[in-house]
């Protein structure tokens, strides 16, 4: 199987003990990356977690 990538989470919406059982699972569904939603540049210790960085258009208007 190939691998996966999880290209749209919002990780900080889950609690820290659900986000770390996402991320220890990783392996188990054969997910290779976690396309991270955030306003935030560093996936912390885990090379597996890319930050995607943006702001939705209303977000963007409203600092203009």
């Amino acid at each position: 199987m190939l691998p996966v990538i999880d290209a749209h989470i919002h990780l900080n919406a889950f609690r820290e003990e659900e986000q770390m059982l996402m991320i220890n699972q990783l392996n188990t569904y054969n997910i290779e990356t976690h396309i991270i939603v955030s306003n935030h540049l560093s996936p912390g210790q885990y090379s597996n977690l890319k930050p995607l960085i943006g702001y939705h258009l209303e977000q963007y208007n409203r600092c203009l």
